[in-house]
């Protein structure tokens, strides 16, 4: 395998990519140049940040990573991805980390245009990553035009180090950008931030996990992400999607029955841009919520009477042995056998399979309207639950409890 590397003298020194990065890049994309620093000793942390035309922002995101590199006192390096730029964004990276003196590899690469993405670009600088991070050590990622806050690595190595392998931190708009969105867009997209904070806490009173408690946010983004550098290698590496690539590698953690933790206190504040370069990131959300008089929400959201049961079911089939376990599904017209479950099968997998057979997907996507008109039985089961009116252990009572949450109207 070879990755041509050019001009030469532009590589002030020469990093040794492993088999799985050689294996990615390969017939697939041009380093064009790569300059290190810091490689004597394995670092403590890596962050990895993929980065395209961020002339004008990759100055302020550094000193940020810089000072929070500082006040963790453990050795913290970077790993920066500049895909097919045509800025000065390499080469304002590279004055400024070695000012820093802050350890780093700062790699120009040139996707395929298929692969020409953060996606592509996040997982490249991530596996980078594994090769200069000690066994044991940490890893970490954000984006260019986002500014991690100066304790954003101390407080998620504490989080790791006591109840969690995977830490989803809280993303916030650039106070200064937020005020450049249209007058009224707060009020626009208030009803799905509404059913979001509610869905969260539902989630947490029917399936209660101990790693992650209240107060939660249910926020996936590449934006905000750090793991342990083992977890990272046993999912095997960030997904390689072009968009949604943070969320396919928090399911995949999720799956395995890795801790995640949806942490307030681990923060990250980003652009408010409306011209982004990930097509069907950020940005695109942004406009839909502008432009559109009934825009499509978060993926994630379910309509109440689906969530209900899905996070119900969900809690009862982690918690239940195997014997209530088979009467669980037994009543929902599933067998085990069916489900054909392995030995030593993380409960993850098991419930991906369960949830399918179960029927447990909103027929679509919920758009305002349908967030608008599912918001009352949330709210329903929500003052229900904090007052101890909670469903019971078998299908039939939780069926008829969340059937009595529903508006009459919409109850079959």
């Amino acid at each position: 395998m070879s990755i041509l590397v050019a001009p030469p003298e532009r590589a002030d020194a020469r990093l040794s990519l492993g088999p799985a990065t050689l294996q990615q890049l390969t017939g697939r994309a041009i380093i064009k140049s790569l300059v290190s620093s810091g490689l004597e000793k394995p670092w403590d942390w890596a962050i990895a940040v993929p980065a395209r035309n961020e002339a004008g922002r990759i100055a302020a995101c550094l000193a940020a990573l810089q000072r929070a590199s500082e006040r963790s006192g453990r050795t913290v390096g970077l790993v920066l991805a500049v895909n097919n730029t045509d800025d000065t964004t390499v080469s304002l990276a590279i004055q400024h980390l070695s000012r820093s003196g802050m350890p780093h590899v700062v790699i120009d690469v040139h996707f395929a245009d298929t692969e020409a993405n953060a996606g592509h670009a996040r997982r490249l600088a991530l596996d980078i990553a594994t090769e200069v991070t000690r066994e044991g050590g940490f890893l970490a990622t954000t984006d260019a035009d986002s500014l991690v806050d100066t304790d954003w690595l101390t407080d998620a190595q504490r989080l790791l180090e006591s109840r969690a392998d995977l830490i989803c931190g809280a993303i916030l708009p650039l106070d200064d950008e937020r005020e450049t969105l249209p007058p009224g867009f707060g009020e626009r997209c208030a009803p799905e931030g509404e059913y979001a904070a509610m869905s969260v806490e539902l989630a947490a009173r029917l399936d209660p996990r101990p790693h992650d408690p209240a107060p939660a946010h249910g926020n996936i983004g590449g934006a905000n992400l750090s793991f342990s550098r083992s977890l990272y290698r046993a999912v095997g590496g960030m997904p390689r999607l072009h968009c949604g690539e943070d969320r396919a590698f928090v399911a995949l953690a999720d799956q395995l029955d890795y801790r995640v933790a949806y942490a307030q206190k681990v923060t990250v504040r980003t652009s408010c841009r409306l011209n982004g370069r990930a097509r069907g990131g950020m940005s695109d959300a942004l406009l839909a919520r502008i432009h559109e008089d009934d825009p499509y929400c978060d993926e994630l959201l379910l309509d109440a009477e689906t969530a209900a049961w899905t996070f119900w079911l969900r809690g009862r089939m982690r918690s239940a042995a195997n014997g209530d376990r088979d009467i669980m599904l037994r009543d929902l017209g599933i067998s085990l056998d069916d489900l054909q479950r392995g030995p030593a099968e993380p409960f993850g997998i098991l419930w991906d399979r369960i949830r399918i057979a179960a029927g447990l997907f909103p027929s679509q996507r919920l758009r305002m309207s349908d967030v608008r008109r599912n918001c009352p039985a949330m709210r329903t089961m929500l003052e229900r639950l904090r007052t101890g009116d909670c469903p019971g252990d078998s299908v039939g009572e939780t069926r008829r409890w969340i059937l009595s949450c529903l508006p009459l109207e919409t109850r079959p």
